[in-house]
């Protein structure tokens, strides 16, 4: 089935989504976008060939035909869109993450369900970056059970206009994929979690820079992970430990490394989503709730599904301003 969709807020992450529906115009119509910014607006229409665009969702809806809307507006001005789209009974994939505190996505969640529409959410990353193949591995045994992840990314970042701004920072733009994707793999609920953070004054923006986060998992696994944006050293590497082997991840793919003790990995696997590969996962995020609305089953990204990932977002904020460990139950502060 084919679907009509609009877009929503055409500042820069919204390329990566016009590119990924342009692969895929058997599945996606792109009929009209929306922005405040009559150029940003028109600089859409004219690159993507979108027939329609408007300046207010108000005027979206009264102007144009269409089944979901993919939301890429500010976190900090996302919960009104979305309390809009959800009354008009339209279904919606927002960007991550898609609220600014757990209690936002919380409201945001409640008012989709009431109104009777599907919320998903775009964790691109499970894609981006091989996470979907270490599920699919550790679901299969390969690696027998996993007790440890490791995950270092760090580079150097610097952003413009209103991340800049927002007291929240490294943690809100990338290690919210990295948190998604080690409860996504593992199917476990977090049980306690600390963190701490840090300013680098080498970056102009307001919130943390580069900080340490560590999850303990229900399945007894634990997650170890850093995130700099000061770093002039680029790296980003996730090994994945398990009992008869190790999984080692970057952007490229996965590697095996079995108990043979051998230098070499004993299988890879590319990752079809890495590099030009990224709008697709953009569109795989978005084709999870076309599913969903023609199967009338929760997307696998869904909103709820998604307050869990919100819920290791913010207890690891708590943490550092805490200075303790948060403990959480079946998931939830």
């Amino acid at each position: 089935m084919k679907f009509n969709i609009a877009v929503i807020g055409c500042g820069g992450v919204s390329s990566m989504h016009f590119e990924g529906f342009a692969r895929h115009t058997d599945r996606v119509n792109v009929v009209a976008v929306c922005d405040p910014d009559a150029e940003r607006r028109a600089q859409a229409q004219q690159k993507y060939g979108i027939a329609q665009g408007f300046s207010t969702v108000e005027e979206l809806l009264a102007g144009a035909d269409f089944v979901a809307a993919v939301v890429c507006t500010p976190t900090n001005v996302r919960e009104p869109v979305v309390a809009t789209l959800a009354a008009a009974g339209k279904h919606i994939l927002v960007e991550k993450p898609f609220a600014s505190s757990l209690e936002e996505g919380q409201r945001m969640v409640g008012l989709c369900e009431r109104n009777g529409v599907f919320l998903a959410v775009d964790q691109n990353f499970r894609y981006h970056f091989p996470f979907h193949i270490a599920k699919d591995h550790i679901a299969a045994g390969l690696v027998g059970k996993v007790t440890a992840i490791h995950l270092q990314h760090m580079h150097f970042r610097q952003d413009s206009g209103w991340r800049t701004r927002e007291k929240r920072h490294t943690l809100e733009i990338m290690g919210v994929h990295w948190l998604d994707g080690f409860r996504w793999i593992l199917d476990s609920d977090g049980q306690n979690l600390s963190a701490q953070m840090r300013h680098s004054n080498t970056i102009d923006c307001v919130g943390e820079t580069d900080l340490s986060v560590q999850v303990a998992f229900a399945n007894g696994t634990f997650a170890t992970y850093i995130d700099s944006f000061s770093s002039l050293i680029p790296r980003c590497e996730a090994l994945i430990i398990g009992e008869s082997g190790t999984l080692r991840l970057d952007y490229d793919g996965a590697s095996l490394f079995d108990q043979s003790g051998a230098p070499q990995p004993s299988q890879k696997w590319a990752n079809p989503f890495a590099g030009n590969g990224k709008p697709d996962s953009a569109f795989e995020c978005l084709n999870q709730l076309l599913l969903a609305i023609e199967s009338g089953e929760q997307p696998s990204n869904g909103g709820r599904d998604n307050l869990k990932t919100l819920t290791l977002m913010e207890a690891a904020y708590l943490s550092s301003e805490s200075g303790t460990t948060v403990k959480l139950t079946e998931g939830r502060l």
